[in-house]
């Protein structure tokens, strides 16, 4: 979570707004939950998430790119007796091989009203240990993260956990930092990196490479004290 707070923050620092959920009407209400105050984080092989659209008026839903979209019954929606619409809806992604983070925006309008519900997806898979450290960037695009872990001489064991939407693999490339398990199924993941203690007076760093199912790979850098 403490990740992911950081990450919030930057992104909002970076678009310097604040997204508009409901409409300056009193009587009519148009949202897309969750509230943003700044983008909608989704990760390189993640390809669905979730959106609630509550609207007190029949509205009707546009995305600006190729790469986010929703099933065509999901693109519009009906206000019925009760006199509100309020509904979980799925949005859909092409995962990012780009290397490079991009945006996209949702928009709902009713009534003459727009709500906007921008999107950020990463080209980095979901790292949740080490977390990661980001770079300065003008616009969200270009910002650029690497994961970094160090360990001290002494230590035998360097604990990892990251989240895989459709599996993957992990694997090192060096022979004194070696991966409990290889192979992962899609969802929350807690492994262990198996350790040399370092013997040589240098400081040497292995390459973890985190892999999903369609090829999309991440490194964290295990870094050991001399």
């Amino acid at each position: 979570m403490k990740k992911i707070h950081h990450l919030f923050l930057l992104l909002a620092t970076l678009a310097g707004l604040t997204s508009c959920n409901e409409s300056s009407n009193s009587y009519d209400v148009l949202a897309i939950y969750p509230i943003l105050a700044d983008y909608h984080i989704i990760y390189a092989d993640q390809t669905e998430d979730t959106v609630v659209v509550y609207s007190t008026r029949d509205w009707t839903a546009t995305c600006s790119t190729n790469w986010l979209s929703m099933s065509p019954f999901d693109m519009s929606g009906q206000v019925g007796k009760e006199g509100y619409y309020s509904k979980a809806l799925p949005v859909l992604f092409r995962e990012n091989t780009t290397e490079q983070a991009r945006i996209a925006n949702l928009q709902v309008t009713s009534n003459g009203k727009k709500v906007d519900h921008p999107f950020f997806q990463t080209y980095w898979l979901n790292i949740e240990e080490p977390a990661g450290n980001y770079s300065t960037a003008e616009k969200a695009e270009n910002l650029k993260v690497t994961f970094t872990k160090v360990i001290d001489k002494d230590a035998t064991s360097a604990p990892i956990a990251f989240t895989l939407y459709n599996g993957g693999t992990l694997s090192s490339d060096a022979a004194w930092a070696v991966p409990d398990s290889t192979t992962f199924e899609a969802g929350p993941t807690e492994t262990n990196i198996t350790c040399e203690t370092n013997q040589t007076g240098v400081a040497r760093t292995a390459h973890l490479t985190l892999t999903s199912a369609s090829g999309i790979s991440t490194v964290i850098q295990l870094q050991q004290n001399p």
